[in-house]
């Protein structure tokens, strides 16, 4: 697949500001491509969550961000003055504990 946006800026799909440089390479480049998919991509933050799910830490991941939950926590740790509520370190260990099959090839996890 290569990358569909018309413009550099704001990557919706990868959750990057890629300027020019960055655009071009994710449009002619498929390591590129695949590592923005994968969230190891230039400037990908570590909470980013690929869209093919690694693991049931993925998975569990994208419904907290489809239903907002992970906003909630973010906002509830800050209440108590925390800044991370150690979800990362979760997802990476379900992630080890339950991981998919390379052979899925789906994305719909």
């Amino acid at each position: 697949m290569k990358c569909k946006c018309p413009l550099a800026g704001f990557c919706e799909r990868h959750g990057v500001e890629k300027n020019e440089a960055l655009h071009n390479l994710c449009q002619t480049r498929d390591d590129f491509f695949e590592a923005w998919e994968e969230c190891r991509g230039p400037k990908q933050k570590e909470d980013c969550v690929p869209n093919k799910s690694r693991g049931l830490g993925d998975t569990i991941a994208k419904i907290a961000k489809k239903t907002g939950v992970d906003k909630l926590i973010k906002g509830a740790m800050s209440l108590f003055g925390k800044s991370d509520c150690g979800c990362n370190k979760r997802r990476k260990a379900l992630n080890e504990a339950v991981p998919y099959s390379s052979e899925n090839k789906d994305g719909n996890n």
